[in-house]
């Protein structure tokens, strides 16, 4: 029996033919001579292939003596075993890792001085951003700019600061408003807010002071409220019937009709004292005086002008009024040098508030101070308007933040001039309040009865 050798493909060699081991064994050895953990790769694959050739030889011993021909198996497996141990080697050597050299410490030092400069640089950048942020600041809240802001105001009962002496007087349910408004001088941030605001109207310096300084402004302002109280109480006493004295009167010329005379002859703020040698203490005064005269007549006319209230007397001819009536042609006013010595004292206390848009309020409030029972019938009752010896109402400024204001105040109606009405309604959309246009007193009384209140019944018996 014939035996035929047989091909042993021992373990190590088929480990050669793996692709990962063949695709690694192309790499240049000095890409990978670097030690792993420690170990030292050589000494592993040289292990490797001394054990690989011992298991070798004991296999063609076996072979041998089981009467096989391991005469050239020796020469096989020793290169297999070589083989074997290389791809060992390439393999131990793949999994090593590749250790970064230690960086020079001049050169970190360097960089850790560079991301310090860098450091304190944004610093002082933060810094100095944030120094001139907090100095804006503090100079847009310092520094005044040619700008005002008109903001609404309050809504104040006028009756609480009517204080009647020497007469007797009444405080019943309800109440009389008086509004204003806050006018103020504005800072930079100041408008920038106000700018912000809908409700504040922002108004160049110019327009709001004209020529004089906001001091001058202020005195003139303050005055023009002194006189409305003083209008205000003497229309009230004089709708009730008292007996008021006028000092120091007249009719101040604020303007004049088209293509008269008289402006050929006088001046604005020229104020008229007598006609013909009649005193004239109100403009209401002169139409009596005139009731006989003729247009193309003329007239003596004394007036008082100038600073030094120097009296002159001059001629004027009449001009002639649509309905063939003869007049002076001259839009009349009364003059701030006016008194009125009252029958008692009705002092109006106004603290630090100007301007005459409260005339209207003053006077319906000293009329119910003055009588019993409730004018407005219980209800709260705003009103705005100027008013004149004549108890005509006439328009006032910043009506819009002054409907803000009533509203606000809880008022049921808000009296205004007639011919501001559509502003004040435009204010009010949205709310529940009621807003009412007048043209005189009568018209303001008229709407206070309708609201329940006495106005058209007041007691005038008390004439004295």
């Amino acid at each position: 029996m014939s035996t035929s050798p047989i091909a042993i493909r021992p373990a190590a060699a088929i480990a050669a033919t793996r692709p990962h081991t063949a695709a690694r064994a192309d790499m240049p050895n000095a890409a990978i001579n670097r030690r792993h953990h420690g170990v030292d790769s050589a000494a592993i694959a040289g292990s490797v292939a001394m054990t690989a050739s011992r298991r070798s030889a004991r296999c063609s011993r076996r072979l041998g003596l089981a009467g096989f021909r391991p005469a050239t198996a020796s020469k096989t497996t020793d290169a297999a075993a070589a083989k074997a141990a290389n791809v060992v080697r390439v393999e131990v050597r793949t999994l090593e890792t590749i250790v970064t050299p230690e960086p020079d410490p001049s050169i970190v030092a360097d960089q850790t001085d560079a991301e310090e400069q860098g450091r304190r640089r944004w610093l002082v950048v933060v810094v100095v951003a944030a120094g001139l942020f907090v100095a804006f600041l503090i100079a847009s809240a310092l520094v005044f700019i040619p700008y005002y802001g008109i903001s609404p105001g309050s809504a104040s009962s006028a009756e609480s600061r009517v204080d009647v002496t020497g007469a007797p007087s009444y405080h019943d349910n309800g109440d009389v408003l008086f509004v204003t408004v806050t006018e103020r001088h504005l800072t930079v941030l100041e408008w920038a807010f106000a700018w912000l605001d809908p409700d504040t109207d922002i108004r160049t310096e110019k327009q709001v002071l004209g020529t004089k300084s906001s001091e001058q402004d202020r005195q003139e302002q303050l005055k023009v409220m002194g006189f409305s109280t003083e209008i205000a109480t003497y229309v009230a006493m004089k709708y009730l019937g008292y007996k008021v004295e006028v000092l120091d009167g007249g009719a101040l010329i604020s303007d004049f009709a088209p293509n008269v005379p008289i402006a050929k002859q006088l001046a604005r703020n020229d104020v008229i004292t007598a006609v013909d040698g009649v005193p004239i203490n109100l403009p209401s005064d002169i139409t009596p005086v005139l009731a006989n005269k003729k247009a193309g007549d003329t007239v003596k006319v004394t007036v008082r002008r100038g600073k030094d209230s120097k009296v002159e007397d001059v001629m004027v001819t009449l001009a002639q009024r649509e309905d063939g009536k003869a007049i002076l042609g001259i839009f009349p006013g009364v003059p701030n040098t006016v008194h009125f010595r009252f029958p008692f004292t009705v002092d109006i206390g106004t603290g630090a508030i100007g301007g005459p848009s409260a005339g209207l309020a003053w006077t319906v409030a000293t009329l119910d101070a003055l009588t019993p029972g409730s004018i407005t019938g219980g209800k709260k009752v705003a009103t705005t308007g100027t008013i004149d010896i004549n108890g005509d109402v006439g328009a006032i400024g910043g009506l819009r933040q002054k409907t803000i204001a009533v509203i606000r105040a809880g008022a049921d109606v808000f009296i205004v001039p007639k011919s501001e009405i559509a502003e004040a309604q435009k204010a009010a959309v949205g709310s529940r309040l009621r807003v009412v246009g007048v043209e005189t007193l009568d018209d303001a009384l008229k709407v206070l009865a309708g609201e329940g209140g006495n106005a058209l019944s007041l007691p005038k018996q008390a004439a004295a």
